[in-house]
């Protein structure tokens, strides 16, 4: 956490400042904020703390700095982009690509240092936690974006709520017997 931040963990609005910036192969704009000439893009939001305190220490285990503030509903959790440039004009957007659905199949995994049972896939001999459900199509391609230029392995599939999508666990173990019924 930012040496500035209060005992909990989460940055006082004095300690920064909120701005758009630009990354490298991202599209549009993402909102962020300034700490010591630093740039920290939105990554989530959450309405507990301790969720988002899991969260930001899940991305620092991962190597990927991570802040949090305070927000009217909750707490956003932010990651440090060492290439951003704050926004002076916008570019142009592309059309989102369309969302990568693969054959997989539903299964439950347990990660190291994760207590929890979650909810995955298994595509080919790779395990992927769920990690988000979007309504709209470049929504899910947009993270899909950020979270694989941060060095993550992300999977989309389209489901009857939206689309989802799912990170790569390298060390994950199945929790239980993976179906082998396909949900496509």
């Amino acid at each position: 956490m930012h040496q500035g931040s209060d005992r909990c963990g989460i940055l006082r609005r004095t300690e920064y400042t909120t701005c758009h910036v630009t990354i490298p192969e991202q599209v549009r704009p993402v909102a962020a904020i300034a700490v010591a000439d630093q740039f920290y893009s939105l990554f989530k939001a959450q309405q507990s703390l301790q969720d988002a305190q899991a969260i930001a220490q899940r991305l620092q285990e991962q190597g990927d700095p991570s802040l949090i503030t305070l927000l009217p509903t909750g707490y956003a959790i932010w990651v440090w982009e060492p290439d951003a440039q704050v926004l002076v004009r916008r570019r142009p957007s592309l059309p989102p690509r369309p969302p990568l659905q693969e054959r997989y199949h539903p299964c439950h995994i347990r990660v190291p240092h994760h207590g929890d049972r979650l909810a995955a896939i298994r595509v080919g001999d790779h395990y992927y936690s769920l990690f988000r459900i979007v309504n709209q199509a470049h929504h899910a391609q947009r993270a899909s974006a950020k979270l694989s230029d941060r060095g993550h392995g992300v999977v989309i599939t389209q489901t009857v709520r939206g689309y989802a999508l799912w990170l790569l666990e390298p060390d994950a173990q199945p929790d239980t017997p993976t179906p082998e019924t396909n949900l496509d």
